[in-house]
């Protein structure tokens, strides 16, 4: 049958739309079955006295940060490095986000800084724009990598399944190709779980509860890729790196441009955010702050 072949397309235009309209993924499953369970354990403010709800949006502690970062496993450590989610209570939503690269130790603590100093018109700090920095004089320029990368992002008919739920993005994390160079990892067909020595070592998930009747209701919903301390400390020790992971929190109301509409006058709010360092000891450090993981 003849194609009209996109020359920006390097995989086959035939094969891109027939993806796009196929009901089971590479491993013949469906899309939904990725879905997995919703999380067990809520934030603290979720069971919280609700009579001073009016703070809440700026009741965001220190601890908070360690709290969303952390997580635990039996007896093993597990971080949080990459992914969203929202946790939504009544009128209340709260949006956590990650981002982790590995960079240079010679480098890093200039990072930690500059996220910190860190000026722009929306006073907010990516780290993954650190990833393309180049002086244009050393070819050996400062140039960060992210921790993980994105495998191919899901959609096409299959997004379309109720049982999917309110899932917004079905793409599982992989370790960035710098990594996989030095570390054999094996992986599972879906890529959601990754092994060493067949041990676990990174895990993807993604959750919601079921899809509302009504586009403006808001539902629980995220998806996360949980690291195991073994593997960051290895990552450090074995590429002489450490990683910097960042962690955003944005607290906000449903009913928000209602509510201030009257006397708002602070305009946009950007999330608070913070960036801790770690290394290959286990130490996990912020601006001011060290704490020893184990």
């Amino acid at each position: 049958m003849p194609v009209v072949q996109v020359s920006y397309h390097e995989k086959s235009s035939w094969l891109e739309w027939l993806d796009e309209h196929l009901l089971l993924d590479d491993n013949l499953k469906l899309l939904s079955e990725s879905r997995d369970y919703i999380p067990i354990e809520r934030r603290d403010w979720v069971f919280a006295d609700d009579s001073e709800e009016w703070q809440w949006q700026w009741q965001i502690q220190e601890s908070d940060f360690i709290d969303l970062l952390l997580s635990t496993q039996g007896n093993d450590t597990w971080l949080n490095v990459e992914g969203e989610w929202e946790e939504v209570e009544h009128s209340r939503i709260e949006h956590v986000s990650f981002e982790s690269i590995i960079v240079s130790k010679n480098f890093s603590q200039s990072l930690l800084h500059t996220t910190i100093n860190h000026e722009n018109y929306i006073h907010r700090c990516f780290l993954y724009d650190f990833c393309s920095i180049d002086d244009g004089h050393d070819d050996k320029a400062f140039t960060a990598v992210k921790l993980l990368e994105l495998d191919g992002q899901k959609y096409g008919v299959g997004s379309m399944d109720p049982f999917l739920g309110g899932v917004r993005r079905i793409q599982p994390f992989k370790l960035h190709s710098a990594i996989t160079e030095v570390i054999n990892c094996t992986h599972s067909n879906d890529m959601k779980d990754w092994q060493l020595d067949a041990k676990p070592y990174l895990q993807s998930t993604y959750w919601s509860e079921d899809k509302p009747s009504h586009n403006e209701d808001y539902i629980r919903n995220g998806n996360q890729a949980l690291a195991s301390l073994d593997l960051l400390t290895l990552i450090c020790k074995k590429m002489d790196v450490e990683i910097a992971i960042q962690v955003d929190i944005e607290r906000r109301y449903k009913d928000s441009f209602s509510r201030w509409s009257n006397d708002d006058d602070l305009g946009y709010i950007p999330p608070y955010s913070k960036t801790f360092l770690l290394s290959a000891d286990g130490t996990l450090r912020d601006a001011t702050k060290c704490y020893q993981l184990r």
